[in-house]
This record gives structure tokens, C-alpha cells and sequence, in this order.
């Protein structure tokens, strides 16, 4: 049993992922045994849809009413192409009632303590555009009659997902949702739950620039040897091609035309490869999660250890476009927060305890706060080569405090930001701020304080990207930066 198990790969499945494979081949197996009783009850209707499909394809021609028996030739075809259904079915269905006990052994060894395993996930696929929430998800297009096709929306991998699952999404695609994004079930530390754009290229969609460029460590411009605006646009997403784009994919802001081409990036490029020369691959822009005109959100409430890669939240929500509740362990990168220009709009708030976030080239724009907390407990996060813009909304602040306990900001910027770091409600946990090589904006205040409970301490290393200038504030009790 233990060999047939492993080949199968069902001893690297999780105890929940058992229990939902079993119970989608369950309600998969009278599907295809109903095909199987079909073509054995009903041999003649079979052979008469073979026929019309063999027509219609060109691959025999139409016989007139006068003919009373099919030649022998096309009657051969006709039922060679039966009896190759009819092993098909007897064979899928022989094989998922196998799988079924499969699993049945596998659970019984496990509870028995007869078997030491090392479980992954498993992966699965979404397309906004062409998918089915019907479907298993376990393939980027539908193979067969029985629906192994992707999913077409976000919330069914809030429903489905369990600890080690991956869940990819198509690039280029945007589903408009009328109702929260909420989640059934909890990753782990060691398994956490992953929704992350196409990497792979696992739907072809990719491609490849049609100059060499030439990268510049820390730099945001891109230069071409020659005109690509017919290959890049803005918010498609470059790197270069022999780095890990999971890692050194950036975003593009806008490709200026020309005989030297520039793109540029909203992020500085931080890969490896440097210098002329270099082949870029071209990914589409971020899929959109799009609330539209609804005030919807992320709900994250007592859903721990989720991570999110390459996603793009669009809409507006007081409490925030992701809301983290009474939970913990999140990651997020290369996303995109966006807002709809208003006072009220937040892209990440803590409510209540969420002691981990942990996001890494994001954007924010249109929003008032990017980081923003509210409730009771208290939050830890870290937030490293991101980018805070604002787009100069009433009182904006890039990060504003409230629950924070701790909180790092390494290699950010904000852009058109009233106040770059700040508490506009009164600090429950006395935070500590750290910085190192950020870029300030703060049209009034870069660091403040409206009068509330002081921070405990602003540690600010590398002062706008300055080496060297290094500063701290403490006991900010007053409504500037002015140190007390």
C-alpha cells in the first residue's frame, strides 16, 4: 500500500487536504460512472453522436436517408472510437475509486501512528476571466468533461485553501466583487497559505522585450538599446531574465518612447545582475481583487499565516482594504493597495491583536493611511522597499500609529504624503519606530505626534537616503518633530 500511496503523492498531502480529495472524487466518481452507464445502456445513441461528431469534423461525409446501413469502413471507425470511450470511463473510474481507498489506507496508518510523513500542499489554479468555481482547480484550462479547470474567484480560495495550498491567479485579470473576501481556515509557520500571481508563466502569457537594457542597481530607470513601447506598458511587470522574478520582478510606471528607450520602474531595481546587455521578460500587470464602488474588504479575522504575492487591491474601506483581526503571520509582497482618493480610505489596518505583518515591495496610492490600527492588543510589523504615495489627500500619513508596539520601515519612501510617520489617536502600547534609508515627504510633519501618549521612541538611521545621518526623537508629546 505505502509505494502505491507515494505514488500517488498522497503521503505529502495535509489530513484536511485528504479529507478534500476524497470528497471531490466522491462527488466526482457518479459523474463519470454515469457516463460509463450511458454508452452501456444506450450503445446506439453513443454510436449516433460519434457519427454527427465525425461529420461535423469533416473526418467522414454525411450519408443520405436513403442509406439504411452504414459502410463498413465508417462503422469500424465509428465503433473503435465507442470502444475507446468506454475504456476511457471504466478506466477513470476504476482509477478514482483506487485513489479513494488509497486515502482511506493512508488516513488509517497515519492514525495509527504506522507512518512518519512530511506533508506539502498542493497547488491550484485561478483565471478570473475563464475559470469556474465549479471546477477542481487543479489545472489552467479545463481538460475534460469533468470539470479539472481553474476557479474564477479569489473567494474560493478563502473557502478551499488549507495549511501549504498554493493558489496561483492569472496576471492581466480583475474580478469586481460585491461582498468581503473572507477565509475558512488557518495556515501554519512551517505551511502557510499562498495566493500569488503567475510567476511560472503557466498560462503562456508572458513575453520577451525586443532590446537589451541596461540595469542599474538602485536605480528606477531602465534604458533600451532601442524602442519597446510596443512590448512594455506601464504597470506590466520586467526582470531580468536569468534572475529569480519572484524576487526581482518590478513593476513599470511609464516607458518614455525614443531611440533609447527608459522605463520607469516604481521601485528601485535591487537585483543581482547589473550593466548593459541584459534579455528582459515581460510579465502582465498584477491580477485586481476590485471592490469598485462597494465598500468591501479583506477579511482577515482569526485567519492566521497567509501569503499574499503579486496581488492588486483595489477600493475603498474604512477599515481598511485588508484587515487584519485577531490574527497573525502575514506576508505580503509586490502588491499594490489602491484607493479611491478619499479621506477614509485605508489599505492595511489592525484590529485587535496581529502581532506579525511582514510586507516587502508593495505600493500604496490613493489612500490616507497606507498602515493603519485602531481597536485594542497590538500589532509588530515590518515593512522594507515599499512605497507610500499618498497622492497628497487631506491629513494623509503614510504610517499612523495606534496599536503598533513595534514597527521597522527599511528602504521606503513616501511620496506625497502630510505627515509620513504619525498618531492621530491616542497610543495604547508606547511603540517603537525604527527606519533606515527611507525617503521622507511629510508636507507638514515627517515624524508627529497630536498630543496624545509620547512614542517611546523614533530611531531614524540614514535619514533620506542619507549615510550618516542618523537621528532619534524621544518622548514626542507635541504636535511636531521637535524632540522633547
Amino acid at each position: 500500500w505505502d509505494a502505491e500511496i507515494k505514488q500517488q503523492g498522497l503521503h505529502l498531502k495535509y489530513d484536511p487536504q485528504l479529507v478534500q480529495i476524497d470528497l471531490s472524487l466522491t462527488n466526482k466518481i457518479p459523474r463519470v460512472l454515469q457516463d460509463l452507464n450511458d454508452i452501456l445502456r444506450f450503445p446506439d445513441a453513443k454510436r449516433l453522436e460519434i457519427y454527427n461528431t465525425f461529420v461535423e469534423a469533416g473526418e467522414i461525409t454525411a450519408l443520405s436517408d436513403a442509406v439504411k446501413e452504414l459502410p463498413k469502413p465508417i462503422k469500424d471507425k465509428i465503433d473503435a472510437e465507442l470502444q475507446h470511450e468506454l475504456d476511457f470511463y471504466q478506466t477513470k473510474w476504476e482509477k478514482l475509486c483506487h485513489i479513494c481507498v488509497l486515502i482511506s489506507k493512508e488516513q488509517e496508518f497515519r492514525l495509527l501512528g504506522l507512518v512518519e510523513r512530511k506533508p506539502k500542499g498542493s497547488t491550484y489554479y485561478v483565471d478570473f476571466d475563464n475559470g469556474d468555481d465549479t471546477h477542481d482547480g487543479t489545472h489552467t484550462a479545463e481538460t475534460d468533461s469533468n470539470e479539472d479547470g481553474p476557479w474564477a474567484t479569489l473567494d474560493k480560495c478563502g473557502s478551499t485553501l488549507t495549511a501549504g495550498d498554493i493558489a496561483i491567479v492569472r496576471r492581466g485579470m480583475t474580478q469586481t466583487v460585491s461582498a468581503d473576501l473572507a477565509f475558512t481556515n488557518s495556515g501554519t509557520l512551517v505551511a502557510p497559505i499562498t495566493i500569488e500571481a503567475d510567476y511560472a508563466d503557466s498560462w503562456g502569457d508572458d513575453s520577451v522585450a525586443g532590446e537589451t537594457a541596461t540595469l542599474i542597481f538602485g536605480s528606477k530607470t531602465v534604458t533600451f538599446a532601442d524602442d519597446i513601447s510596443g512590448d512594455i506598458a506601464a504597470h506590466d511587470w520586467i526582470y531580468e531574465a536569468t534572475e529569480d522574478n519572484t524576487l526581482f520582478a518590478y513593476e513599470v510606471a511609464s516607458v518614455s518612447g525614443g531611440s533609447n528607450e527608459i522605463v520607469t520602474l516604481y521601485l528601485p531595481y535591487k537585483g543581482a545582475i547589473s550593466g548593459a546587455g541584459k534579455t528582459i521578460n515581460i510579465m502582465p500587470d498584477n491580477p485586481i481583487w476590485n471592490t469598485a464602488a462597494g465598500s468591501y474588504q479583506v477579511n482577515l479575522d482569526g485567519d492566521n499565516y497567509w501569503k499574499f504575492q503579486g496581488i492588486h487591491f483595489r477600493g475603498t474601506h474604512s477599515n481598511g482594504n485588508v484587515e487584519f483581526d485577531g490574527c497573525t503571520g502575514f506576508v505580503f509582497k509586490d502588491c499594490i493597495f489602491t484607493g479611491n482618493n478619499s479621506a477614509s480610505d485605508i489599505a492595511l489596518r489592525a484590529t485587535d491583536d496581529a502581532p506579525q505583518i511582514y510586507v516587502k515591495k508593495c505600493r500604496s496610492y490613493d489612500e490616507h493611511f497606507y498602515v493603519d490600527s485602531g481597536g485594542a492588543g497590538s500589532a509588530i510589523g515590518v515593512f522594507e522597499d515599499c512605497l507610500f504615495d499618498a497622492n497628497s489627500i487631506a491629513a494623509c500619513a503614510g504610517v499612523d500609529l495606534g496599536t503598533w508596539t513595534r514597527i521597522k520601515i527599511i528602504d521606503c519612501e513616501f511620496a506625497n504624503t502630510v505627515y509620513d510617520i504619525r498618531c492621530d489617536s491616542a497610543i495604547k502600547n508606547n511603540p517603537i519606530v525604527r527606519t533606515r534609508n527611507c525617503i521622507f515627504s511629510g508636507s507638514t510633519d515627517e515624524i508627529e505626534n497630536q498630543t496624545y501618549l509620547p512614542f517611546s521612541g523614533v530611531y531614524v538611521e540614514d535619514y533620506d537616503a542619507t549615510v550618516g545621518d542618523n537621528r532619534q526623537y524621544l518622548g514626542l508629546a507635541t504636535a511636531d518633530s521637535t524632540p522633547v
